[in-house]
């Protein structure tokens, strides 16, 4: 992987008192630094997957989204730093 591998999210922050909500589009680095074995390998695998949400929230409705198809599923073990790059866009 690229070091830094660059990274998008979307932050919701509420408002407080009916006051101040905010959503950002921000722009994140991740330097990542996978976990090796004993036999200096890295620890990396991929196979079948599948996705179930057991216990819906209120707060974060992601259970809501519909999965289409499950495309690949990879595992790995790694260190990462994460940095702030800059807010790209902001609605009131």
């Amino acid at each position: 992987m690229p070091k830094p591998t660059y990274l998008y999210s979307v932050r919701y922050l509420p408002p407080i008192k009916g006051k101040g909500g905010v959503t950002q589009l921000i722009k994140w680095y991740a330097d990542i630094d996978f976990h090796v074995d004993a036999a200096g390998e890295r620890v990396i695998f991929a196979g079948p997957a599948s996705i179930t949400y057991d216990s819906p929230s209120v707060i974060d409705p992601v259970h809501k989204l519909e999965i289409g198809a499950v495309l690949s599923a990879i595992y790995f073990e790694f260190d990462m730093k994460l940095g702030f790059v800059d807010i790209l866009k902001e609605i009131r």
